[in-house]
């Protein structure tokens, strides 16, 4: 059983109910279900994994976000910071354990990782040029 995670600084976009807050947003992650605290004062949300669809966390240079389909609703949570992860309890490292929680749930979409080739292309360009003698 994993810890639950808390991270601060979230945004949300739609928001879960007509002109309710978007931000500030607060996600709680553990095995079973994600919670969303949202605005002042607090309300909030929790929903089971299982009822999250084409679940997708995305990390960015300067940020990240979660995107999840629930009731038909595709929303996303934005985060300016990639280092905003506090677990409940003691962990060796939080963005690790958020990553294995978010990994656990049943709706996770993976994505192969993009591959650069420009370096490659250009290995090919030079190889072929001294091939043909071209300068």
């Amino acid at each position: 059983m994993s810890a639950p995670l808390r991270s601060d600084g979230w945004s949300v976009r739609p928001s879960f109910v007509p002109h309710g807050a978007v931000t500030p947003v607060t996600l709680l992650a553990d095995e079973n279900a994600l919670t969303q605290l949202a605005g002042v004062p607090t309300v909030a949300w929790q929903t089971p994994w299982s009822e999250l669809s084409n679940i997708q966390f995305v990390r960015f240079a300067r940020g990240m976000a979660l995107f999840a389909t629930a009731a038909g609703v595709r929303y996303c949570w934005r985060n300016p910071s990639r280092n905003d992860f506090e677990p409940c309890a003691p962990s060796s490292s939080p963005t690790a354990a958020w990553s294995r929680t978010i990994a656990a749930a049943p709706g996770l979409q993976r994505r192969a990782r993009r591959v650069d080739r420009g370096p490659r292309r250009g290995y090919w360009v030079v190889a072929l040029s001294q091939l043909l003698g071209i300068e």
